[in-house]
């Protein structure tokens, strides 16, 4: 069975621990990656932890507070949230 990093040389990816682990500049950062519709689970948050773990929909950005308002399922309202809480 050929190891990871010969697999993944055959696909041209990076091998884990090859010192080419970096995203390549035109990677898209996280926090692109989240937007209007999308379904996500709230994580890390320290303030209030019972919110940990609660799902909902994104329904909007506060640019002026660089959060997103997420539509919680379980009837708890809409909150807001950093990316990477979510």
């Amino acid at each position: 069975m050929p190891s990871f990093k010969a697999f993944a040389a055959l696909h041209g990816e990076a091998a884990v621990g090859t010192g080419n682990d970096k995203a390549p500049a035109s990677a898209p950062k996280a926090e692109t990656e989240l937007r209007i519709g999308c379904y996500v689970k709230v994580i890390n948050i320290k303030a209030r932890p019972e919110i940990n773990g609660a799902e909902g929909y994104i329904s909007a950005f506060n640019k002026e507070k660089e959060r997103w308002q997420v539509e919680l399922v379980n009837g708890g309202g809409a909150e807001l949230f950093k990316a990477i809480n979510l």
